[in-house]
């Protein structure tokens, strides 16, 4: 069956070729509302005629008051409807004044009735009508044939405006549809060329600090061995001068001896080969001075990163402690450091 928009459509293109809208709705629901072709085949199946002929839908005549005739009724479509045969009982209607039809005054048609003249007014804007005894005349076989043509000429013509408008929907939607695609592939493009500019800033930013990280370690670095040849000058020239002789009080032999304070640290290597290196350092040297000198004087052959570590307790040196003294590191006066493989 039709669904509920489909049957409306069928409803107004029917009342629009002329139908009421009680025979249209009558001829859908006898047909089971497959369409307007099997309404219309209903429709012509079944005439009614004028209320004074007392025929009823797809009946047979009755009797009227004064003579009896039997009438064959059809309806029409468009703007006709067909209506019973001259009978004698409409001619002594119709001499005695009595109305049959209903007339535009502004085209000259005949209307069954005010359903039809109001179906009229609306399609043509006209709005005079009078009553007339003249009755409509049914329409003839060849009228019949062209009415029908006309409305499957009608309906050929409908149907084929709503697949043009079908296509023209379709035409619509493909472009929408494009539309709206190249907006998010155009969107998909901004982010993904805003994510390589954010990802360059980024990097950017790394080397900058990456570099000035460097810069300020190798700033470090000249001060601690700047500090180192001085210590080492002036220990030099503190062993040249003559010692010097003092009277010790006697209370001072019996004083505890001062701790001593190393001004030098003795650090032996191991290297991950199993060999050994000596060297000696200032307590104020840093880790990092240390490591710098194991990078170039190591015996192993390696070249690979590495760090340091004590063996007891054990211990191994991070990146923080580079900057910090030997001192600092509790490595003065000697240490062992053993090289590891950097994780």
């Amino acid at each position: 069956m039709s669904s509920s928009l489909d049957t409306h459509l069928d409803v107004k293109a029917l009342m629009e070729m002329g139908f009421t809208q009680e025979r249209v709705e009558q001829a859908l629901k006898a047909t089971n509302n497959r369409g307007i072709p099997d309404a219309l085949e209903w429709l012509f199946s079944h005439p009614v005629a004028d209320n004074n002929s007392g025929q009823r839908l797809g009946g047979e005549a009755s009797s009227n008051t004064e003579t009896t005739t039997e009438q064959n009724t059809e309806s029409t479509t468009g703007d006709t409807n067909a209506t019973s045969g001259a009978t004698e009982g409409n001619e002594t209607s119709s001499s005695s004044g009595t109305a049959l039809s209903l007339k535009c005054e502004e085209c000259g048609k005949l209307l069954k009735g005010e359903a039809e003249a109001s179906m009229h007014a609306a399609r043509s804007g006209h709005s005079q009508f009078a009553e007339s005894t003249e009755a409509i005349k049914p329409l003839t076989e060849e009228e019949k044939i062209e009415q029908r043509k006309r409305v499957q000429e009608k309906l050929a013509e409908r149907r084929n405006q709503r697949l043009e408008d079908e296509k023209e929907q379709n035409k619509l939607r493909e472009r929408n549809r494009r539309k709206t695609g190249q907006e998010i592939s155009k969107a998909k493009d901004d982010h993904a060329v805003n994510e390589m500019k954010r990802i360059a800033d980024e990097r950017r930013r790394e080397k900058l600090e990456e570099k000035r990280l460097k810069q300020k370690l190798k700033e470090q670095i000249a001060k601690d061995r700047e500090d180192f040849k001085l210590k080492n000058q002036s220990q030099q020239s503190a062993a040249t001068k003559p010692a010097t002789t003092a009277s010790t009080p006697a209370t001072a032999t019996s004083a505890p001896p001062a701790k001593k304070e190393y001004d030098t640290c003795r650090v032996q290597f191991r290297m991950s080969d199993g060999s050994t290196l000596n060297s000696n350092f200032s307590a104020s040297d840093t880790l990092f001075t240390v490591h710098e000198y194991i990078s170039k004087h190591r015996t192993d052959g390696r070249v690979d990163p590495f760090t340091l570590s004590t063996t007891f307790p054990r211990k191994t040196f991070q990146d923080e402690h580079m900057l910090k003294s030997l001192k600092e590191l509790g490595l003065v006066p000697s240490a062992v450091l053993v090289m590891g493989k950097m994780q």
